[in-house]
């Protein structure tokens, strides 16, 4: 019984060896059993490495078509002030009329010249030059100043896969004119319209008392470097920084209103001594992207204030904000906020529209000195001015 039961053992023994052997691949080989689990750690191994590749694949074919959609052009700025010392210039510029902007990275081109001739840049567009406008030219130094700027409303087109961005700077400080009522200074660029409120080395003002006349529109979008942001339509509206060094940013303010206040004045007559007193004619042009913030001015708006003076055929854009956030901080004094202008005396205003925002917010009021706030889309204050056509 016991040699049956031994010849039993080996029996199977033999047979499980037989099976063993077979399922190694027989010739005596001792390969280690593979086990189902193994199986599928090995099949999902396989499968990452085929969505890696197919992934690899995929981002190498996104870059080719990418590269296939972008255009190299060449930009060549003319007239512009300090050419010899520009070290970067920023691009911005639209596709099929969707304008590119500082809201994302990708939408602004930060371009260096070429070695031998700095007013010439080789830039990447996002599309053919056909269909692409240059919409702002900002150049800069080796230390980040600003040196000049450019901006167009309408964008500059491509001529044979090139632009040409002329700076208009030969002028002097407009596009023309001589500021005579028959012959008044015109206004084609931003930087026309900031020179208005130019200033002697006294401190005296140049042009508040001459003529004006807008021939295109004006776009300051891009020049202030800020930028709304806006939880929704009606609520927590902020500003937010995105370049300092804009041409335009004036310590987080923004535009800086056409004349001021004289704080030093002792009379009714002295208080808008600095008011514009000339003409301004808009032309029916619009101007657009202005932005207002957190001024320290008593009178806020486009104009400070007129004094005997007109202003005619304008729109501001709604893409325009006049912006006061005071953190809950009551102002000491009053605050006069106009679209067109904060005050105005013995004026002329007509045929403007307004269709800027403006926002203020955590305004508190003195009690104590009981100031009070005057705000208005046209003006905050009139005295014998006459308004007609008017929208807001």
């Amino acid at each position: 019984m016991k040699n049956l039961s031994r010849l039993a053992v080996m029996a199977i023994c033999l047979l499980l060896t037989a099976i063993f052997t077979s399922a190694c691949g027989g010739g005596g080989k001792t390969t280690p059993p593979s086990y189902p689990f193994l199986f599928v750690q090995n099949n999902q191994q396989q499968e990452n490495n085929q969505q890696e590749e197919n992934n690899n694949n995929q981002e190498e074919n996104n870059n080719e078509e990418e590269h296939a959609n972008t255009t190299d052009v060449t930009l060549t700025l003319t007239d512009s002030l300090n050419a010899d010392q520009i070290a970067t210039a920023d691009i911005y510029y639209s596709v099929d009329n969707n304008t590119k902007s500082s809201d994302d990275d990708q939408e602004i081109l930060k371009a260096k010249p070429t070695a031998n001739d700095k007013t010439k840049f080789t830039i990447s567009v996002n599309g053919t030059a056909e269909n692409t406008k240059i919409k702002a030219v900002i150049t800069y130094d080796s230390t980040g100043k600003c040196l000049d700027y450019f901006s167009s409303y309408n964008g500059v087109e491509s001529e044979n896969n090139a632009f040409n961005v002329n700076f208009e700077n030969s002028n002097g400080d407009f596009g023309g004119g001589s500021g005579t009522e028959d012959d008044p200074y015109l206004i084609s660029q931003p930087r026309h319209f900031v020179n208005i409120n130019k200033q002697d080395d006294q401190g005296n003002y140049l042009y508040l008392n001459k003529n004006f006349k807008q021939t295109e529109d004006l776009d300051f979008s891009h020049l202030t470097g800020l930028k709304v942001n806006k939880a929704d339509e009606d609520k927590d509206i902020t500003i937010e920084t995105v370049n300092q060094n804009a041409p335009l940013y004036n310590d987080g303010q923004g535009i800086i209103p056409i004349g001021k206040d004289n704080e030093e004045a002792t009379s009714e007559e002295e208080s808008y001594l600095y008011y514009f007193q000339g003409s301004y004619d808009g032309n029916k042009k619009t101007i657009d992207g202005i932005m207002f913030v957190n001024s320290q001015k008593a009178g806020i708006g486009l104009f400070t204030g007129l004094n005997n003076g007109t202003l005619q055929n304008l729109t501001i854009g709604e893409n325009s904000i006049f912006f006061i956030d005071t953190n809950n901080e009551s102002y000491s004094y009053c605050i006069y906020i106009g679209g067109l202008a904060a005050s105005s005396k013995y004026s002329t205003i007509e045929n403007c529209t307004n269709n800027a925002k403006i926002v203020i917010k955590n305004l508190e009021i003195d009690d104590k000195y009981h100031y009070h706030h005057n705000i208005n889309g046209i003006i905050s204050y009139g005295k014998n001015t006459q308004i007609t056509n008017i929208y807001k």
